[in-house]
């Protein structure tokens, strides 16, 4: 069994009332990878996240957790 991952969905405000989702990837605590694009929804977020995590690292994230 591989080291655990976790993908975590931001949620980014600006001061005029825009809002977009980012994302990162953790294994073991530290952050391996940040997603480059803002996405309009948590959605779009998290499976950006997801993908990632089956293409790149061979494996689904064991916790999806947004922030």
């Amino acid at each position: 069994m591989g080291a655990m991952i976790e993908a975590y969905i931001e949620r980014w405000s600006g001061f005029q009332g825009t809002t977009a989702f980012g994302w990162s990837i953790w294994r073991e605590g530290k952050r391996v990878h940040q997603g480059a694009t803002a996405h309009a929804d948590s959605a779009g977020a998290e499976s950006a996240a997801r993908a990632f995590c089956e293409q790149i690292l061979g494996q689904p994230p064991d916790h999806v957790t947004a922030l």
